[in-house]
Order: structure tokens, then sequence, then C-alpha cells
């Protein structure tokens, strides 16, 4: 907020100074008006350097909280993240057991767990045992669904279309414009009468 309008603000709300000066002449007015913004400049000065004073506290206060916090956390271990590439008995392991390269990083976090390298973890049963389920998993999932139909099974022939529509198994059956069947009954009785020459 600009310093002279919020001077002016507190000067104008000032009830007890503008009484105080209403009575006076012109002079002692504009000396007492003068006294009053510079006992009003000083007070806001005052307050923001408490303000101020305030924010730097509360600020050094939590870079000290930081760095408190800082020390209790421990840093982590160079490079305790980086993943070491396979080892040429791991890899030819990993082979031997059949581990998909999809669940390489699983047998790596059970070998951990286990306790034990992952060349000797790929000869526990347990670790075994789940590799061979993650195997049929990936078995089964790759296995076409044999309750989908084939491609063109069930699919009517032009044929078959024409003869329904012609009534033969009792029942008309017209096919809806715009659909498949009625473009297979359009070909069908194109083809019927325009046979098509011997040659």
């Amino acid at each position: 907020m600009d310093l002279d309008k919020l001077v002016n603000d507190r000067l104008a709300g000032d009830t007890e100074f503008q009484s105080r000066v209403a009575n006076l002449g012109d002079a002692e007015k504009a000396t007492e008006t003068e006294k009053r913004r510079k006992e009003i400049l000083a007070d806001e000065f005052q307050k923001r350097e408490t303000i101020a004073k305030d924010q730097k506290t509360r600020a050094e206060n939590a870079e000290k909280d930081r760095d408190e916090w800082k020390a209790k956390v421990p840093a982590p271990a160079a490079n305790a993240d980086a993943e070491k590439p396979l080892s040429y008995e791991e890899i030819t392991a990993l082979q031997n057991a059949k581990v998909h390269p999809e669940y390489v990083k699983n047998a790596q976090i059970a070998a951990k767990a286990l306790g034990k390298t992952l060349v000797e973890a790929l000869k526990d049963p347990i670790l075994m045992g789940q590799i061979d389920r993650d195997n049929e998993v990936r078995a089964s999932a790759n296995v076409v669904e044999t309750g989908k139909p084939r491609p063109g099974a069930g699919a009517e022939t032009d044929q078959e279309v024409l003869d329904k529509a012609r009534g033969k198994n009792g029942q008309i059956e017209i096919p809806a414009a715009g659909t498949e069947a009625a473009d297979k009954l359009f070909r069908a009785r194109r083809a019927n009468k325009f046979p098509q020459s011997r040659r």
C-alpha cells in the first residue's frame, strides 16, 4: 500500500485528533497535522520493522529446523540404487531356470529377500515354484481363446442369403437395408441375373 495514502487514511480516521485541531487556526492546524503525520510515519516504520524482524526470525528458525532434519536423515549410500549388470554366471542361471526377461527383476527381489545370491536363489524350491507359476501364466495368456469363433465361421454366403430371401426354408427373410446381408443379397441376385458365361 502507498505510504502517503496510508498516513492520510489514518489521519482522516483519527477522530480524536480531528476534533482537537478543529478549532485551531490554519497555521497551528498545519503544524499539528505535520507533527501527527510524523508520529504516524514513525509508528508505521516501527510496525514494518517488527514484521520484518519476525519474518527473518521465522525464516532462520525454518532453516535451522531443516538443517536438523537433514542431520537426522541418513544420506543414501553412493550408487546404492544403481543396478549392477548381470554377470555371465547369473545370466546362465536365469536361462537354465527358464526365467522370462519380464520376471528377472522379480527373481532379483526374491534373492534379496532370501538373503542369497541370484545364482543360489534360482536353486531354491520356493523361487523355482514361483518361476513355474509365472511361466504357466504367460503360457496360458498366449494360448488363443477356444471360445472365439474362427474368422468367417457362421457367416452366411451370398447364396444362403438369397435362399432365405426366396423363402426356401419356409419363411421369407429380407435383410435390413445397409447391412452386410443386404449387400450379399444384392450380389447374389445380380450373379443369378447375369450368370458368368463359360469360356
